[in-house]
C-alpha cells in the first residue's frame, strides 16, 4: 500500500475539489480541443489523484469512450473507484500502478493524459513510457500548473489569519517542509525546455498551449452550492487536512487544547467568508491558476 501523498501531501478531499473546480464544465470545449480528445478514444489518465478529471471525462465522451485512470496512491485509487461506482461510469476504470512504469502493454491507447505530475518524475523517462503505452497517431498531453503565474486577489474584507492563528500553526510548519523536501521531487525541465524532450523523443505535430483556470467565489455563473463547495471544501478543508496530517506526522506531540483552538479559529475565520456570501455582499476574492499544456503525437 503506498499512501504517501494522501497522508503527507494532500488529503483526498481537498484534491477532489481542487481538481473538480478546476475543471469546469464551461471549460469543456477548450480542454478536449487542446488535449484532442474525442469521443470513442482508449484514454490514460496518468497519476489521475481522486479520478474528478477522469470523470469529467468520462461523462463528457460518453460511454462509447474508455477511460483508464492511474495512480500509485492506494487512497486515491480506492477513492476514484468507489466515486464512479456510486456514479455509475461503466466506461472508466482506476488502476493502482507507477508512472514509470504503467502496467499496460505497448499501443494500449489512442490518448495519454496527465496533470501536474510530470515535475515530480524524471521527465524523458515519463515521457517515454507513456509514448510506449499509446498507439501510433495517439497524442501524449502534458498538463502542468505554473505556480508563479497564478493571479490572486487579496481584498481587504476578506477574513484574514488573526496572529493568534498564525502562531498556533508554527509547530507545524517543520513538518510540513519536511515532508516536501522527503517526499516532493522536483523534476521540471523548463519552458522551453519541456518541448524539447518531446522533439528529442521523436514525437510529431507538437503543440505549446494554456489554458487559465478561475476559481471565484463572487462569479455570476456560480450557484449557491458551487460557492459552498469553494469556501466550505475546498478553501476551509484544504486548512484542516493540513491540520490533520500535521498531527499524524508529529505523533501527538501537541495537546489537544492547541489543536482545537487551531480549528476553532480556522473554522471561525471562513464562517465568517460564508457569511459574506450568505449576505450577498461580493468582495471578489479569487484564484486563477495557469495551466501550461505541452502535446505530441507518436
Amino acid at each position: 500500500m503506498n499512501d504517501i501523498w494522501s497522508s503527507k501531501l494532500q488529503g483526498i478531499n481537498t484534491l477532489e475539489i481542487s481538481r473538480e473546480l478546476r475543471f469546469r464544465d464551461d471549460r469543456k470545449d477548450l480542454i478536449l480541443y487542446i488535449l484532442g480528445l474525442k469521443k470513442g478514444m482508449t484514454i490514460a489518465e496518468i497519476g489521475c489523484g481522486t479520478g474528478s478529471l477522469a470523470r469529467k471525462l468520462a461523462y463528457w465522451l460518453g460511454n462509447e469512450t474508455k477511460i483508464t485512470g492511474v495512480d500509485r496512491d492506494t487512497n486515491f485509487i480506492e477513492f476514484a473507484a468507489e466515486k464512479a461506482k456510486i456514479k455509475k461510469l461503466s466506461n472508466l476504470t482506476f488502476i493502482e500502478g507507477d508512472a514509470l512504469r504503467i502496467p499496460f502493454p505497448d499501443y494500449s491507447f489512442d490518448a495519454s493524459i496527465s496533470h501536474t505530475l510530470i515535475e515530480h518524475v524524471p521527465n524523458k523517462e515519463f515521457l517515454i513510457e507513456q509514448k510506449r503505452i499509446c498507439r501510433d497517431g495517439g497524442r501524449v498531453s502534458v498538463m502542468i500548473t505554473i505556480g508563479n503565474k497564478t493571479i490572486t486577489s487579496s481584498p481587504s474584507e476578506i477574513p484574514f489569519q488573526t496572529e493568534r492563528e498564525i502562531e498556533l500553526m508554527k509547530p507545524f510548519i517543520p513538518y510540513f517542509e519536511d515532508a516536501d523536501k522527503l517526499y516532493l521531487k522536483k523534476y521540471w525541465s523548463g519552458y522551453d525546455g519541456l518541448p524539447r524532450i518531446f522533439d528529442s523523443l521523436g514525437y510529431k505535430d507538437i503543440q505549446v498551449d494554456s489554458i487559465s483556470l478561475p476559481v471565484v467565489v463572487d462569479d455570476s455563473r456560480n450557484n449557491i452550492e458551487t460557492k459552498k463547495l469553494i469556501v466550505e471544501e475546498q478553501q476551509r478543508s484544504s486548512y484542516l487536512d493540513k491540520i490533520e496530517m500535521g498531527v499524524g506526522m508529529m505523533k501527538n506531540k501537541l495537546p489537544d487544547s492547541h489543536i482545537n483552538e487551531l480549528k476553532k479559529l480556522i473554522d471561525d475565520r471562513f464562517n465568517k467568508r460564508w457569511n459574506l456570501v450568505l449576505e450577498n455582499k461580493k468582495i471578489w476574492d479569487y484564484k486563477i491558476s495557469t495551466v501550461l499544456i505541452v502535446s505530441g503525437v507518436k
